[in-house]
């Protein structure tokens, strides 16, 4: 797992000594969608303002916030307004560590690199992985509260002037 946050804390640096630009973004909605005794949350944001641009990376920075002990988050592009209608093709995960307050991030490229292609941006899920129950019990208002202060960061390049 180290070995993946060393990548991504380089690759921004990487990006800013070259050509590209960052355009930092706020979730437009984040929504929770109640599944009995666990929860998914659904959040957007708006890529207009990539239009006739590269994008080498994206991520999603969300704020530490206090959990029990570790816990597994993954986001899913979805491919239509059903919350359960979610690629299962790509997906990204952190880990979370209760004792080390580090962000969550969590690498989008490819689901922006597609909405760019296709269109059709219905947001992404994120819920736990099956494994530890596929959503979000006592940790979920945590996690909410944390997303009010969580950003989508974009580095790209612009191909038209």
């Amino acid at each position: 797992m180290r070995y993946k946050s060393l990548i991504i804390f380089a690759l921004p640096l990487i990006v800013a000594m070259g050509s590209a630009d960052t355009l930092n973004l706020s979730l437009s909605e984040v929504l929770v969608q109640n599944r009995g005794v666990v929860n998914r949350i659904l959040i957007s944001f708006n890529i207009s303002a990539l239009r006739d641009c590269r994008v080498d990376y994206a991520e999603i920075l969300i704020p530490h916030f206090l959990t029990q002990g570790a816990i597994t988050i993954e986001a899913w592009r979805l491919r239509s307004e059903n919350p359960d209608d979610y690629d299962t093709t790509y997906h990204s995960r952190y880990v979370t560590d209760a004792e080390i307050r580090l962000p969550v991030i969590l690498d989008i490229t490819e689901f922006v690199k597609h909405w760019q292609k296709n269109g059709n941006n219905f947001g992404i899920l994120l819920k736990r992985p099956h494994y530890e129950g596929g959503g979000f019990r006592g940790e979920l208002q945590a996690l909410r509260n944390a997303l009010t202060n969580a950003r989508v960061r974009v580095f790209f390049v612009r191909t038209r002037r």
